[in-house]
């Protein structure tokens, strides 16, 4: 029934399969490259209720397959992994959101520092969506993991060869992943060696980028820097180191004390005060 030619049948078989996988595990196990084999099939078609349903199946699968602590082969990553990959970028949102989660779940039984090397040969896709999601997924892991579990030489080279590349998500995946590595790197000039012979345009974008970066200060040629000298001071520091001004003191001398003066009438402009009437006298003494 999974190879029935009404594809209403195969959603049945693979639901039917999908729900007796926890009752039949040996039987996974034993026939893993098989079922692959069948997956692989599918997820060429072009019918989306069928690949919604393998994609159901796959989730079931690996979950099972972690919950035995299964290792896939290498053999067995040969016969999935490719396709995988690249159908990662799919045309329907859904498929693709799924296709990646599974991505997710096939650490779960093989290795990282190989599973990489699967994206690594997905950046070299014609499907441009494909591209984009495995260099976001390689700038994931490495952000995530260090540089320590890949091997570097090969892996910034093939990423940083799509700065500056005509499709602008791919140049902007591309430039999110390096960012990542030169977060790690403790050395500028480390960074630009693993990179490998970048053309005039990609260091010019790689230098604008990271001089804009927050933990880029002062990496490249001094002037890389975020922070002004101010904005650096604590809340509650002079922004100039100048002694503080020479306090003044202010008294008043106690004048004898005068009649308040008259109201002047506006309308009599020769009504005026007269001299003894002025307020009390102020004397300002510097310290």
């Amino acid at each position: 029934e999974l190879f029935h030619r009404d594809f209403k049948v195969q959603i049945a078989a693979c639901e039917h399969l999908r729900e007796r996988l926890g009752e039949h595990q040996e039987e996974l196990v034993s026939s893993i490259d098989l079922l692959f084999k069948f997956v692989v099939l599918k997820i060429w078609e072009t019918n989306s209720q069928s690949h919604a349903e393998i994609i159901e199946l796959m989730h079931s699968m690996l979950d099972q397959l972690a919950a035995n602590d299964y290792w896939m082969t290498d053999y067995e990553a040969s016969v999935i992994m490719p396709h995988w990959v690249e159908k990662v970028g799919s045309n329907n949102p859904s498929i693709r959101s799924g296709m990646r989660n599974c991505l997710h779940k096939f650490l779960q039984i093989f290795p990282m520092s190989k599973l990489y090397t699967y994206l690594l040969d997905g950046l070299d896709s014609k499907n441009t969506r494909t591209r984009v999601d495995c260099i976001e997924e390689l700038g994931c892991l490495l952000g995530d993991n260090g540089l320590t579990v890949f091997d570097p030489k090969r892996t910034v080279p093939r990423i940083a060869k799509w700065v500056g590349n005509q499709d602008h998500n791919t140049s902007a995946a591309a430039l999110d992943a390096l960012q990542k590595i030169f977060e790690l790197c403790e050395d500028p000039s480390k960074f630009f060696a693993l990179t490998g012979g970048l053309s005039g345009k990609q260091r010019a974008i790689l230098d604008g980028r990271f001089k804009h970066s927050k933990t880029a200060t002062s990496k490249i040629g001094g002037a890389m820097r975020t922070h002004s000298d101010a904005s650096t001071r604590p809340a509650s520091a002079p922004l100039h180191n100048h002694p503080p001004p020479k306090e003044v003191a202010v008294s008043t001398v106690e004048a004898t004390p005068t009649p308040p003066a008259p109201v002047a009438d506006t309308a009599d402009p020769q009504l005026k005060l007269v001299e003894s009437e002025r307020a009390p006298e102020v004397v300002i003494d510097s310290a």
